[in-house]
């Protein structure tokens, strides 16, 4: 173009030429201002490009600083400086942002989509460059790590108001980049992202509970953040059914474990049980601290007192749980009790064994376990069908009251603490003898069957004499339980149990002891079989004889390869030996009862609680024997009767004694072991309860025996007086008496007294009083208050045979009245 416009220019000729054809002059114009035109355009080009070029340079170096500091957040992570790795990430991300500035600062122009169109109005297109120039799962992926890094240095660092601000930066990162993910559809959730958040607000919940892990207001302030943690791992699990990789199944079983954890407490409790199955008691502890943080639950912190028991842990440490526990457990739960008389015990028994025991902390011990022990025997009975719980409470009160005996003066006192001590023990045995597949039932059985030797062993050597040895077979049983734990140590103690205990039965002495228990047993049961027979009950008093005679022929007791357990279940027991002297004591009594000497019989039970009448109330709970108990019940059941049919106070007092006395027996004679060593006298007690539970045993009895009615509402009477039935039977029964023998005026008025003493006291029906008090004043010749008394007995009949029998009396009356 440059060469033919010269050429024109110097050239008129031709340039006049040129301009004679119009169309051609025009394009040779168009040409060259498209000359201009395509000079500035190339000129553009040139600086698009060199712009494209420096943005790509400034791309590529900020890609490289992110690598750099990528590369660094990675070497200060495996090095540990968690510091340096996160403010390496943190760089990463801001230069990520940097990155997107660059890309976004300007835009990409080519000249020509295809070829140059010289004419029309698209002859120069201009396309934008639109693709990013990293991921924005990248970005994703760095802001989680990012948020991992803090999450980790929160927890870590040793400044907690620093490491909260980190949690507080974590949750903000982690929210952020979720809310990012969720506006970007083509972005892949991250199933890391929600569990760094789940475990941002645990971590939070659990510096708000870890201060005070019993108060229920700092629970109820962590709450939101628990449910926040759920919802989040909820999250993660879903995202990650996306996956099957094996750091995505790793990662999967983290997030079910927790999700159990903060979902259900009874996970906390289980893995702990496996650690103990496993001898890791401290493991078990460690979980069990970390449960009750984030669930302020009876059963967790059962589990923790009863497992930091299990570890041995400092005074301190002990003390402190079992003074949150107190604050979780309510007074009716016998679990969480139980579980405290354990602590309780524990704590006490070291100091207790302390030389220089002051009096003061002595009171002060004592008032421990009397309270301890008061809540749990409180409670007990609720629970008798549950076996092993039975089982455990029965074991943690017998050894609560062992320890009371060593801080008791009374030397009394101690023998009844002990002899109830016992009582409890043998229930424990009883109870915890269930098989069962369950791992940690069984564990627990030998648990607390340890704890109910412990307390035999104590009580036997301290109240058996020196020939006796059910002291040591006891411990010797309780070692064998210990040894069948799965502790660090069970091994070396494992020979000390039955091994131990047939080294020494085995030697002559044995036979002796054992001999000289059998002979006393025999006397027992045959004194025992002789009141029996005395008191009405042939068959078990025949029974009981047998029993005596047949253990007469076995005397020989030496046997090889005891096993502890067996052989003190075998042993004619504690009770036996201390109640020997009371078996004698209260046949006394009975006789004494039979010769109609009742004051002295009271007076001798009472010597044997170490009381008198004013205080015998307190002393029922005392009785540890059933043959003293029911001694004292028949003895105050004589004064129960003595008092005749009237009510008062004096007999009201015994009435509540005479039943008291009996329930007492029935208590005692419930415990297994004295179950099987007195079954004879297991019938009298329960006569005696059958007669105080209520009227409806003297009911029957007057059903089945109408012959001897007299007799028995006389008896029903004097034991309820108050029975509106016996009084109705008692009443027809001594006017129809009346009828049939030769009587006198003051023999119907001392019904009539009886009849309106009946009604003062509103022990009567209506219709009854009412027609017998017209019967009887028709009898005293007082005829118009007779007659009163039927037209009343008429208006309250309840049947018609009642009214034809009142308006027949009323009737026949009036027609008497007329014809005088």
């Amino acid at each position: 173009m440059n060469l033919l416009e010269k050429e024109i220019e110097s050239d008129e000729e031709k340039r006049k030429e040129l301009f004679k054809n119009e169309n051609l002059a025009i394009r040779y114009d168009i040409a060259r201002t498209r000359r201009n035109e395509l000079a500035q355009k190339e000129k553009l080009a040139r600086e698009q490009e060199l712009d494209r070029l420096h943005q790509l340079r400034q791309i590529l170096l900020t890609y490289t600083e992110l690598a750099t500091k990528m590369s660094e957040a990675d070497e200060y992570r495996q090095l540990g400086n968690l510091t340096k790795s996160a403010n390496a990430l943190d760089e990463a991300i801001k230069l990520v942002g940097k990155m997107k500035g660059i890309a976004d600062s300007r835009k990409d122009y080519y000249l020509f989509k295809d070829e140059p169109k010289i004419e029309g109005n698209e002859e120069f297109a201009i396309l934008k460059v639109i693709s990013p120039v990293f991921s924005q799962q990248l970005v994703v992926h760095l802001k989680t790590l990012h948020s991992a890094m803090l999450f980790r240095l929160a927890i870590l660092l040793q400044d907690k108001e620093i490491g909260n601000k980190l949690l507080d930066e974590t949750i903000k990162t982690a929210q952020e980049i979720l809310k990012e993910s969720d506006n970007d559809k083509n972005i892949v959730r991250n199933p890391l992202l929600p569990y760094i958040l789940s475990e941002a607000f645990l971590t939070k919940a659990i510096r708000i509970t870890q201060n005070e892990p019993a108060s229920k207001t700092q629970h109820e302030k962590a709450t939101p953040y628990f449910k926040e943690a759920l919802k989040n791992l909820e999250s993660a699990a879903a995202l990650l059914d996306e996956y099957d990789t094996k750091e995505m199944n790793v990662l999967n079983a983290i997030i079910k474990r927790n999700y159990d954890h903060l979902k259900n407490p009874q996970s906390f409790i289980d893995e702990a049980q496996n650690a103990l199955l496993q001898g890791n008691n401290k493991q078990a502890l460690s979980i069990l601290q970390t449960a009750v943080l984030l669930h302020r639950t009876s059963e967790t912190w059962t589990a923790l007192l009863e497992t930091s028991v299990r570890c041995n842990i400092e005074t301190k440490e002990l003390t402190q749980f079992l003074k949150d526990a107190e604050i979780v457990f309510t007074k009716d739960d016998l679990i969480g009790q139980t579980a405290i008389g354990r602590a309780v015990i524990v704590l006490i028994e070291p100091e207790i064994s302390s030389k220089k025991l002051l009096e003061d902390k002595k009171q002060t011990l004592l008032k421990q376990l009397e309270s301890a022990s008061k809540t749990i025997a409180e409670l007990k009975p609720v629970n008798e069908k549950n076996e092993l719980l039975n089982g455990k409470a029965t074991a943690i009160l017998a050894k609560l009251l062992t320890l009371q005996e060593l801080l008791i003066n009374d030397e009394k006192q101690c023998e009844i603490q002990g002899r109830e001590a016992v009582h409890f023990a043998e229930n424990t045995l009883a109870s915890l003898n269930k098989k069962t597949d369950d791992e940690f039932e069984i564990y627990q059985q030998h648990e607390y069957k340890a704890i109910a030797y412990h307390a035999l062993g104590y009580n036997s050597v301290r109240w058996l004499p020196e020939h006796r040895n059910e002291g040591f077979i006891a411990y010797t049983a309780a070692i064998d339980e210990l040894s069948q734990l799965p502790t660090d140590n069970s091994n070396q103690i494992t020979f000390l149990g039955s091994p131990l205990l047939n080294a020494a039965v085995n030697s002559d002495s044995d036979k002796i002891a054992a001999e000289e228990q059998t002979l006393r047993t025999i006397l027992s049961k045959f004194i025992e079989g002789t009141f029996t027979l005395q008191f009405g009950e042939p068959q078990q008093a025949s029974e009981q004889f047998e029993r005596a005679l047949s253990e007469s022929q076995t005397i020989n007791i030496k046997q090889a390869n005891r096993i502890a357990a067996e052989a003190f279940d075998k042993s004619n027991g504690f009770d036996t030996e201390i109640s020997f002297r009371e078996t004698l004591a209260a046949y006394s009594i009975l006789a004494d009862i039979a010769a109609n000497k009742k004051e002295r019989a009271l007076e001798n039970c009472l010597k044997l609680l170490n009381t008198d009448k004013s205080n015998i109330v307190s002393a029922i709970p005392n009785v540890q024997s059933p043959l003293l108990a029911l001694a004292l019940a028949k003895t105050l059941d004589e004064f129960v009767l003595a008092t005749g049919i009237i009510f008062s106070e004096e007999k009201k007092q015994y009435l509540t004694l005479a039943k008291q006395a009996f329930q007492r027996g029935s208590e005692i004679n419930n415990l297994p072991k004295l179950k099987k060593q007195y079954p004879h006298i297991a019938a009298l007690i329960q006569l005696g309860n059958d007669w105080y539970a209520n009227d409806k045993y003297f009911l029957n009895q007057l059903a089945a025996n109408p012959q001897k009615a007299q007799e028995i509402i006389s008896l029903g009477l004097k034991r309820h007086p108050t029975s509106r039935e016996l009084w109705e039977q008692y009443i027809v029964l001594q006017y129809r008496q009346l009828q049939f023998r030769k009587v006198s005026v003051e023999d119907y008025q001392t019904l009539l007294n009886e009849l309106v003493k009946a009604q003062q006291d509103k022990l009567l029906n209506l219709f009854v009083y009412y027609y017998y008090e017209g019967v009887l004043r028709d009898r005293l010749n007082q005829n118009a208050e007779a007659l009163i008394a039927f037209e009343h007995a008429v208006q309250c009949a309840e049947t018609p045979i009642d009214v034809i029998k009142a308006k027949a009396k009323a009737g026949e009356l009036r027609t008497r009245l007329s014809t005088n």
